[in-house]
């Protein structure tokens, strides 16, 4: 009976502190297993000046028309008592006046840092559900400046391929990787950490 009683008493406590794993933010508790809908209520624009913080990254001088742009990177807030820094990647084919979250391909999520850390999750876009998927997480110091994608996760591959991608549907592979390396001509578009205060942001350089 007392082995009943032990055996029952520790499940009580393994399921007690899986619930209490599970991160909440604002509406939203299922962040380990995907981002909420573009409808979320809670998600908010970061802006600069009255413009939404969107904006593309062109191959050569920018066309009215937006045909060469490589990328579109939009900066959004997800909003509860604390708000979530995220950056979406898109491909330079959206249109930057009709662009919402389901029309991203990859996300990256900054969670307010405990103890001098960070948590940085990312997602990819699951295109017959229209849903983010949960992907990788790691840590990094929460430090100003500080590279939000480390060279040794698993993401930097993703990002990558995401970005060839784009580069061959404006056929410069050949021109650019005869000069750099596919590694090297993406990071320089993932985030770096922005500290104001006691507020942050992720921000790729534009």
């Amino acid at each position: 009976m007392k082995r009943l009683l032990l055996m029952i008493l520790l499940l009580v406590l393994v399921f007690g502190m899986s619930v209490e794993a599970k991160v909440k933010f604002g509406n939203w508790d299922k962040w380990d297993e995907q981002l909420p809908s573009y409808d979320n209520t809670s998600w908010n624009w970061l802006k600069i000046g009255d413009e939404n913080s969107i904006y593309p990254i062109p191959w050569g001088p920018p066309s009215g028309d937006g045909v060469n742009n490589v990328i579109l990177i939009s900066n959004l807030f997800f909003d509860g008592k604390e708000r979530i820094s995220v950056i979406f990647y898109s491909s330079g084919n959206e249109s930057i006046k009709d662009w919402d979250i389901s029309k991203a391909s990859l996300a990256l999520v900054a969670f307010p840092p405990k103890k001098g850390k960070m948590t940085i999750r990312a997602y990819r876009i699951e295109t017959e559900e229209q849903v983010f998927k949960f992907y990788e997480e790691w840590k990094i110091p929460f430090e100003n400046e500080e590279l939000v994608v480390p060279k040794e996760v698993e993401f930097n591959k993703i990002f990558t391929e995401f970005m060839v991608r784009q580069m061959e549907r404006l056929n410069t592979t050949e021109e650019l990787f005869s000069r750099v390396s596919k590694e090297q001509f993406s990071v320089q578009f993932l985030p770096h950490l922005k500290i104001f205060g006691k507020s942050y942001l992720i921000l790729a350089p534009r």
